[in-house]
């Protein structure tokens, strides 16, 4: 806190002795300088006294500005002190010299100087001489001063009402509505603090524009010590509305929305405006002084209400009005057109128009003055639609006027208008002279100038237009013999949307010439052996009349391009010759045909080609017929058929079962074989000119089976169906007998079945009866009923030779039920392979879980597939145990056993398409093949292939040096795998098909495989006899051929051995 000296009570004889009297001496007031009380002392004791009223603490200095005229420079102060005696005070020296200077009484520590000060006196010691004399004393101002501690105080403004900080807020502090400081304002956060106040109460103020002044009173403020805290709450003024118009006074208003002027004095927050004086459904807005407002629909005066608001409260409320009368909108539905164009005029009133009579002028410029009269919608539009005339052409100008109003819109809408002109049209011929009947393009290019949409129509000479066509670049076929032979006239007309045409006329001849080329063509992609000249032969067209003839233009080319023809010549008719000297043998010639007339207008051409081949020895087709014992088959039918067809009729084989077609033309052919009590039998060959074919058939013996070897069925069911089946369709009729037994009682007392036979015809392969069971309602057990076949002819029997069919009682006898025997099945691991076999037991149990002593056949198949081997085992004592081998790959496979009532399923497992391979794990997603190459020792120098395909490409190979190969990373999947060596691979071994999983490795030896090496091949040299080896051309055809099923012709018992490998037998 700062510390000054400050004036308690002032005398400055500005104009008068301010009070002052003299005491033993003369005083005047004179106005040298700001004024001057002169002290002349005379007699003894002089000075100058005062009659006061000061508070000796607020006092206790005393400050004299004196001008020194005598000698004597001696000064003291005496005092009263509460009413009581005169007391002595301190004295001071002046300075002589007639000069003015400041002198101070310091009475601090004067103990006298207390309580209320009531009178001064100012007294030389001495006096300055005798009257007369010029010695005088003058004083500018005595004052009184005393030593005071300032105070300060602080603290914030805000709203009243949102608690906000208000900062420029003008504070300040008052005694007696004097203002003794400030102001001082707030600054942005409200906040204020006012320094250096003397001690005292004050009243604290606030001001700010907008706001009630506000104050408190009482404030105490102590030297030495800030007064903190002292908040004021400032209430907003309310808002006063000084002025209020609509449209800036405009009288009246063509559009709902107007705009409104909002003036006023102090802040507003919100404001709201209604046409209601009581401002009903009007809702407080966030204060703008320029506003918008929507006024209600309907004609005339509009009164609105205005009032404002903020947090002290509302305004006055202020009203102005306007008339509304809506101007009418014009508008149309173009903004170009054309003569004879249509175009829609619209007027719009609003809302308030609906119904209302509406006049729309239309001025065309060039012309006069158009009005039309129209009522409006609901809606408040009127809508007139309008052609456009020639009046129009260039720019023509829309208004409407309201006719209640007479309020008119203005020429606010207009169009351009432009002539209208037809399309262009141009038709082009691809031909002026057609053949008669013939299809003739006839290309039309179309367009409109102006851009307009175009359809168009065409006829011919003088019919009618017919078939609408596209507009733009297009063609037209007219149909078949819409043109008379001679002169014909295409006319096609276009026209646009207006009605605009434009067209365009060619003329065509029509000649008497077929639209259809020559038929029945010979030679027609025939091959031709090499003679002295060749016959062609076509079918042609009869002369339309005598003086109009056709010929016919032939062209022979090697190139089916007919780019350099070796034959082009007319002709007059069918058959014509060509001699060898233009067709060479050993070629492919190309041929086409077309009739012409004498103006040279042809027809459309016939196409076909031929082969000219040198004669060549006759080729055979020749080979043995087996049985399945490889017993020839004497008087078997065989024949060489195509897709279907018999190409070479049957002969029958000899003795020795052979048969021979001793001359054969090239191609693919079917050798199908028939026979008494075999399966009909189909092998495929292909016959080239080159080399006979040597092919031996194995026929498989007709087998008969039931379809199913048992089935149930209840009692309730009425019937049951029989199947028998064949293995294949056989050239005979099959008869077979069947033999019926069980605990069912025939003779419809249970069943209706008795011992008989049926007959399947020849090429069929299924029997089929339902025969019928007797519900007799006996409380009965289960009964069988078993049929067995006998005595088949022209077939033998199969595995399948016994049926069991077992009937389920309607009427059960109760009893408790007993476990029936059953087949066990030792435990089959999760995953075998293809054609390799595993170990198996099968074992009898009794109801009560013994081994059964049972001994005899028992059916055994695989729930996926029949093709298991064995499918038939022997129990001996309840027991049978060696190895089943399945040939079909497949997932979830249950084997299972079946003999009378008795049966048994195994465990699940999978069986894998992988041969005869060893399969291991690997740690990667990739597969892997190895093995070895021998043929009783290891043979190196190989190569080892794996294709997707027979005889395909090579996906992965390796070469071998010591006879192991391996081949890494193989994508997973089924490939074939074959070995080859020679310089050119020539030499192979037969392909196997393996199946290499993800994660596995593969083993598979390539060491059963017959090696056949071929030197001079195309002479059919053989290179290497042994016993029944005489010579091959190629690794297909070796001579002769072994019996397939032969049991001698098995590769670990006969190998042909490369030469530069041991020759001979193995083992």
């Amino acid at each position: 806190m700062s510390v000054q000296f400050v004036w308690a009570e002032s005398w400055q004889f500005s104009s008068s002795l301010d009070g002052w009297t003299g005491r033993n001496c003369f005083i005047k007031h004179a106005s040298d300088g700001n004024g001057r009380l002169y002290m002349y002392p005379e007699g003894s004791d002089p000075g100058i006294v005062r009659s006061v009223s000061l508070s000796a603490s607020s006092n206790n200095i005393l400050k004299m500005y004196i001008w020194t005229y005598c000698p004597n420079k001696t000064l003291k102060l005496y005092f009263r002190s509460n009413g009581g005696s005169v007391q002595s005070g301190p004295s001071i020296s002046l300075d002589g010299g007639q000069s003015g200077k400041e002198y101070s009484i310091d009475l601090r520590n004067t103990s006298s100087w207390t309580g209320t000060i009531t009178e001064l006196r100012i007294d030389p010691t001495d006096s300055c001489g005798t009257s007369g004399n010029s010695g005088f004393i003058g004083f500018d101002y005595i004052k009184t001063d005393f030593q005071v501690v300032y105070g300060s105080i602080s603290g914030g403004v805000r709203d009243y009402y949102t608690e906000a900080p208000l900062g420029n807020v003008a504070v300040r502090l008052e005694i007696n509505s004097v203002i003794k400081y400030g102001p001082i304002y707030t600054t942005s956060n409200g906040t204020y603090k006012i320094n250096n106040v003397l001690p005292g109460t004050y009243r604290l103020v606030g001001l700010k524009s907008e706001y009630d002044n506000t104050f408190l009173d009482g404030k105490q403020i102590k030297g030495n010590q800030e007064l903190t805290g002292q908040n004021l709450r400032m209430k907003p003024t309310k808002p006063e509305l000084t002025g209020f118009s609509i449209d800036n006074g405009a009288s009246k208003t063509k559009d709902r929305n107007v705009s409104l002027k909002l003036s006023k004095n102090y802040n507003a927050t919100h404001y709201r405006v209604s046409e209601s004086s009581s401002f009903s459904g009007a809702s407080w807005k966030s204060f703008t002084s320029s506003p918008g407002f929507q006024v209600s629909s309907g004609f005339g005066n509009k009164k609105l209400y205005c009032q404002l608001k903020n947090d002290a409260g509302s305004s006055n409320t202020r009203n102005a009005s306007i008339s509304y009368v809506p101007t009418p909108q014009v508008s149309d539905s173009k903004t170009t057109m054309r003569v004879n164009e249509t175009i829609s005029l619209y007027c719009d009133l609003g809302s308030e128009g609906a119904n209302r009579k509406v006049t729309f002028y239309v001025d065309p410029g060039s012309a006069s003055l158009k009005t039309y009269a129209v009522v409006a919608n609901s809606s408040g539009r009127a809508e007139k639609v309008l052609t456009a005339d020639n009046s129009w052409i260039e720019k023509t100008y829309f208004a409407c006027q309201d006719y209640n109003t007479g309020e008119v819109s203005g020429y606010d809408a207009s169009v351009n208008v432009t002539q209208n002109r037809g399309p262009n049209v141009s038709i082009s011929l691809k031909k002026s002279k057609i053949a008669h009947g013939w299809h003739v393009p006839v290309t039309v290019s179309s367009d409109d100038p102006d851009g307009d949409d175009i359809s168009c129509k065409y006829k011919i000479n003088a019919g009618d237009l017919i078939n609408t066509i596209n507009q733009g670049t297009f063609t037209i076929a007219p149909p078949n013999y819409t043109f008379i032979i001679g002169s014909n006239t295409i006319t096609v007309e276009c026209t646009d949307i207006y009605g605009e045409k434009g067209s365009d006329a060619k003329t065509l001849v029509d000649y008497a010439v077929p639209d259809q080329p020559p038929y029945s063509l010979s030679p027609d992609q025939d091959t031709i052996e090499a003679k002295a000249s060749y016959e062609f032969v076509f079918g042609g067209f009869p002369d339309p009349s005598p003086d109009q003839k056709f010929h016919y233009r032939v062209i022979i080319d090697d190139n089916n391009d007919f780019s350099s023809p070796v034959y082009d010549e007319e002709e007059p008719s069918s058959p014509f010759d060509v001699g060898s000297n233009t067709l060479l043998p050993d070629k492919t010639y190309y041929w086409k045909i077309r009739a012409e007339n004498s103006d040279v207008i042809q027809g459309p051409w016939a196409e076909s080609w031929f082969n000219i081949v040198s004669p060549t020895a006759p080729v055979s087709v020749s080979g043995s017929i087996y049985s399945n014992d490889n017993s020839p088959v004497v008087n078997a039918l065989v024949r060489l058929e195509h897709k279907g067809n018999i190409i070479y009729p049957g002969i029958y084989s000899d003795e020795d079962g052979a048969f021979s077609f001793p001359d054969v033309e090239p191609g693919d052919y079917d050798i199908v074989c028939l026979a008494s009590s075999y399966i009909n039998q189909l092998e495929s060959i292909s016959v080239t000119a080159d080399h006979s074919v040597q092919q031996d058939i194995f026929l498989v013996p007709t087998e008969i089976n039931w379809k199913i070897e048992s089935q149930q069925i209840e009692e309730t069911v009425g019937t049951v169906l029989i199947e028998a089946v064949l293995n294949g369709p056989t050239v005979d009729n099959v008869i077979v007998s069947y033999l019926v037994s069980g605990s069912a009682s025939g003779a419809f007392i249970d069943h209706g079945i008795a011992d008989s036979h049926f007959e399947i015809q020849a090429g069929d392969t299924v029997f089929s009866k339902t025969f019928p069971i007797i519900d007799d309602e006996d409380e009965e057990s289960e009964e069988t009923i078993i049929l067995s076949l006998e005595s088949p002819v022209n077939a033998v029997k199969g595995l399948k030779s016994t049926h069991t069919v077992v009937i389920l009682p309607s009427d059960p006898v109760e009893t408790e039920p007993d476990t029936p025997p059953y087949f066990s099945f030792s435990i089959i691991d999760s995953t075998q392979i293809v054609g390799k076999p595993f170990d198996v037991v099968i074992s009898a149990y009794d109801s009560s879980g013994n081994i059964m002593d049972y001994s005899g056949d028992i059916f055994v198949w695989a729930s996926h597939s029949q093709n298991l081997n064995p499918g038939k085992v022997y129990l001996n004592q309840g027991m049978w145990m060696d190895k089943m081998t399945i040939y079909e790959p497949g997932s979830n496979i249950v084997l299972q056993a079946d003999r009378n009532e008795i049966s048994g399923k195994s465990n699940s497992f999978s069986v894998i398409a992988m041969d005869d391979d060893d399969v291991t794990e690997i740690p990667n997603n990739s597969g892997r093949i190895e093995g070895i190459i021998s043929n009783g020792s290891l043979i190196g120098k190989m190569s080892v292939h794996l294709t997707k395909e027979k005889n395909g490409l090579d996906i992965y190979s390796t070469e071998t040096e010591t006879g192991y190969y391996s081949i890494e990373n193989i994508e997973c999947g089924t490939y074939y795998i074959y070995g080859s060596y020679g310089v050119y691979g020539e030499n192979t071994s037969v392909p196997y098909r393996v199946n290499i999983p993800c994660g596995r490795t593969v083993t598979k030896d390539l060491s059963e495989d017959l090696f056949i090496s071929f030197c001079n091949q195309g002479n059919n040299v053989p290179i290497l006899l042994v016993p029944g080896i005489m010579g091959s051309s190629d690794t297909k055809n070796i001579y002769p051929t072994l019996p397939k099923y032969a049991p001698q012709w098995n590769s670990r018992e006969l190998t042909l051995f490369d030469p530069f490998n041991a020759v001979g037998w193995q083992d």
